[in-house]
């Protein structure tokens, strides 16, 4: 998985990954206070404090505490509270509402409004005027 080099937080508001436009912690471009996206070696996105996505070799999604869903296989993941795997059938529905799809679609739902795209446009639309672009 490709990532890509921009992270928009609001509209008009970039955090460059690739070059010399970021801020840089440890492999984290940071969003916005508490919220960070590393899409360096460890594959981790930080979106607020205990909730984060990793895209590594652990392949699960942490969204909040004891909330997480496997990117893996249907026997590597841990389903808890609403939570399922994006395994063989592409999708997680989180709650109500709230959609993965890893699929040929390549987006994630999490509400209205919220979504992540990790297809051609490689943005993650996480609220309205909310951006994080996924290489």
């Amino acid at each position: 998985m490709r990532l890509s080099r921009y992270a928009c937080l609001h509209s008009s508001r970039y955090t460059h990954l690739g070059a010399s436009r970021y801020t840089h912690l440890r492999g984290y471009a940071c969003l916005r206070s508490s919220r960070y996206a590393c899409f360096g070696s460890s594959r981790y996105t930080h979106l607020r404090s205990s909730r984060y996505a990793c895209f590594g070799s652990s392949r699960y999604t942490d969204l909040g505490s004891s909330r997480y869903a496997c990117f893996g296989n249907s026997s590597r993941y841990a389903h808890l509270h609403k939570y399922a795997c994006f395994g063989s059938s592409g999708y997680a529905c989180l709650r109500s509402l709230r959609y993965a799809c890893f699929g040929s679609s390549r987006y994630t739902h999490l509400r209205s409004l919220r979504y992540a795209f990790f297809g051609s446009s490689r943005y993650a639309h996480l609220r309205s005027s909310r951006y994080a672009c996924l290489r």
